[in-house]
């Protein structure tokens, strides 16, 4: 379809207005015509007009494979090796999308010490209220240590005080002790049912107030109390106890024990234990 003088006239000045760049690049164009357009000039102004503002360089090479010698071929050469020398953008790789984890609670940390097999059998040395030391064997029965010795006061000397009646003869057990004192030291009250110095059932209540810890050594100091009933006069007898322990922990033995108990009156009861071998 043949262009009217005024469109021709509008499409010639927005030609013009991409000249100073060709221009600039020290290329000379050639006048173009003002006047009358042959239909080729006329087809070629309304392919250039359509892509001049591109950024697609193979609308100027097909400019170019059209019209080799077009009024327009010049600038579309130079426009066509401006395209070629920017690079494509690249898509950025896809970054995958990492949750944080959400913080957990550590436990508590294991000893880094792991206990051996016990011995068959243990010695020990034991001072009743500063007295002369006697010997005292305990034995491992394959579940717990009890004592050979049945003179050896149980309650007031072996731990009995804070040792359940569910232990049965059992006494002086390491990991129990460990176990109660990392769940929190001066935090938690444990309660036990355990039999008194008369051999009566009697509730008693405890916490450990210190944990020391010297190589695989463990010293523990505990505070509690004992609602335990006269075996003379069948009343309550409340006694204060104070028991200090260390611990073998990469042997999983019980050391040392020294026990106080101090009843309703002020009577006190002190015993030593400790470890021959």
């Amino acid at each position: 379809m043949a262009l009217t003088r005024k469109t021709r006239a509008g499409l010639w000045t927005a030609v013009f207005l991409s000249l100073p760049t060709a221009l600039t690049a020290g290329v000379a164009v050639a006048a173009l015509p003002q006047a009358k357009t042959s239909g080729s000039e006329e087809a070629q102004l309304l392919f250039w007009s359509s892509i001049k503002d591109s950024k697609d360089p193979a609308e100027f090479q097909a400019y170019l494979d059209q019209y080799p010698n077009g009024v327009f071929a010049k600038l579309a050469e130079i426009k066509l090796a401006k395209l070629k020398q920017v690079p494509a953008p690249q898509a950025s790789p896809a970054v995958a999308q990492v949750k944080p984890k959400p913080a957990t609670t550590l436990p508590t940390p294991v000893p880094n010490y792991q206990p051996v097999a016990p011995s068959p059998q243990l010695q020990y040395r034991v001072s009743v209220r500063g007295g002369r030391a006697q010997p005292l064997t305990l034995r491992y029965d394959g579940k717990a240590w009890v004592s050979v010795e049945s003179y050896i006061d149980r309650h007031n000397c072996l731990l009995g005080g804070i040792t359940d009646i569910s232990q049965g003869s059992g006494v002086f057990d390491a990991q129990r002790l460990l176990d109660e004192a990392t769940s929190g030291v001066g935090e938690k009250t444990y309660k036990r049912k355990v039999f008194s110095a008369g051999g009566n059932e009697a509730p008693t209540w405890y916490k450990y107030t210190r944990l020391e810890e010297d190589g695989a050594l463990v010293r523990l100091a505990i505070e509690g109390d004992e609602q335990a009933v006269s075996s003379r006069s069948n009343q309550k007898d409340p006694i204060r106890m104070s028991l200090s322990v260390t611990i073998d922990r990469q042997r999983g033995i019980v050391t040392s024990a020294k026990s106080q108990m101090t009843n309703s009156v002020g009577t006190r009861y002190s015993c030593d234990v400790v470890l021959a071998d």
